[in-house]
Parts: C-alpha cells; structure tokens; sequence
C-alpha cells in the first residue's frame, strides 16, 4: 500500500498538469473570433481563422462562404473564386446573391479586342456648278453701262440737234452781239453733244462685250469629283 502512494499521486500530478494545458479551441470558437476580425477589416487573419474552422469541420458551408469572403476583401480573389463556385449550388438561399456578386467581382474581365479603324468615307462628288455670270442673265454692272450709255447718247443728239438749229439762227441774228452770243452757245452745244454721243457709243460698245464675255462664260461648267482609290478632287471642265 505505502508503495503504490507514490504512483497515485504521481498520477495525478500529471493528470492536473494536462488540464491545465489549454486545447485545441472548437471550429465554433474559431469562426466567431474570425467574424470578429472581419468586420475589424483584419481580412488576412479573419480568412486564417475560418481556414482553421474548416480544417476541423471540412464540410461547413458557412465556414467556406465566410473564408471566400474574407479572401475576396483581402484581394485574394484567385483563392476565393474556387471557393464560391464551389458552394455557389448548395449555399443557403439568402447567401446566393452574395456568392453570385463575388464570383462576378473575381472572374477574369474579357478583354476587349482592339477596334478596328473605320475608313473614312469617299467624298461625295459635287454636281457641276455653272460660273457666274452664266445662263444669259445681264450683270448690274452692265444694266448700268448700257442705261448710261442709252442716257448720254440720247443727250448728245439732242444737243447736236440743237447746235444745228442755233447755227441756223446765228446766220439770222440781227447784230453782232446776238450772232456771237448765238454762235457761242451752238459751239458748246456742238462739243458738249460730240462728247455725249461718244460717250454713249463707248460705254454701249463696252457692255454689249461684256454681254458677249458673259454669254461665253455661261458655257463654262467646274465638277468636282474623287480621283480612283483616294479622296483628292480633281478639277473637271467642260466646254
């Protein structure tokens, strides 16, 4: 009996020493410290400690969703997305929304091909366009020259005509004084008509050429059309 004391007691010594070591903390414990992190934005260690949770209990879907959470928040979407598809058919109902958002956010973008570049479109060709002054009609300019020229020939005629007729009555005068002075005055109106019906004559003979210039002009046309294979304009006229 005295020699078993000792084996007994040594007993439990060890026994009380083994309960006081701490053990492995249950998978509940360790997601809950998990969440606590998680919504501390501590996403590395939150995402350690579901790891943990789920290498105790491997088929907890909750643990998984919670891991691939805290994986998406912490950047690590190419280890979260494996997860999420893979509870993405089993997940709780009111976690699919959020087990769709986070296999959307993670999946690779496609990337855009480049576009390709449009060609300009061909010129349109302009349809001919006659020159101006065309189509027989008569300037202003020339609407002028041809009043005025009316204007002054008609003006000096009027006034040879009234020379001739002082003239006339010069040879009838009665004294020197009204021959001169009737003398006088047919001479100017002889010089004053000569330049009225010259000037009428010229500007008369100036816009029947430029009717003439115009009447030409009007057969005159100026296309613009697209050379073959290129936008350049080319200059076409016809005659």
């Amino acid at each position: 009996m005295g020699s078993r004391l000792p084996i007994i007691f040594g007993a439990l010594v060890v026994a009380r020493i083994a309960a006081a070591q701490p053990g492995p903390l249950p998978a509940g414990d360790l997601a809950k410290q998990g969440v606590d992190l998680y919504n501390a934005g501590n996403f590395a260690d939150a995402a350690s400690m579901f790891q943990r949770a789920l290498d105790l209990e491997p088929n907890n879907i909750q643990y998984k969703f919670m891991l691939a959470q805290s994986l998406r928040k912490g950047n690590r979407c190419d280890a979260a997305l494996p997860i999420y598809q893979s509870i993405a058919s089993t997940a709780p109902a009111d976690e699919k929304a959020e087990i769709d958002a986070g296999i959307a956010q993670c999946s690779p973008k496609p990337v855009a091909p480049d576009p390709v570049p449009t060609p300009p479109p061909a010129p349109t060709p302009e349809p001919a366009q006659p020159s101006s002054g065309g189509g027989g009609n008569v300037s202003m300019g020339t609407a002028l020259m041809l009043g005025g020229g009316g204007v002054a020939l008609g003006a000096g005629i009027v006034l040879l005509w009234a020379a001739h007729t002082h003239s006339g009555d010069a040879d009838a005068a009665r004294s020197v004084e009204d021959y001169n002075r009737i003398s006088d005055r047919s001479t100017t109106e002889y010089v004053l008509g000569a330049i009225g019906v010259a000037a009428g004559v010229t500007l008369g003979a100036l816009a029947f050429y430029r009717i003439h210039v115009a009447k030409k002009e009007s057969n005159t046309a100026v296309a613009f059309t697209p050379r073959d294979g290129g936008g350049t304009l080319v200059l076409e006229r016809s005659w």
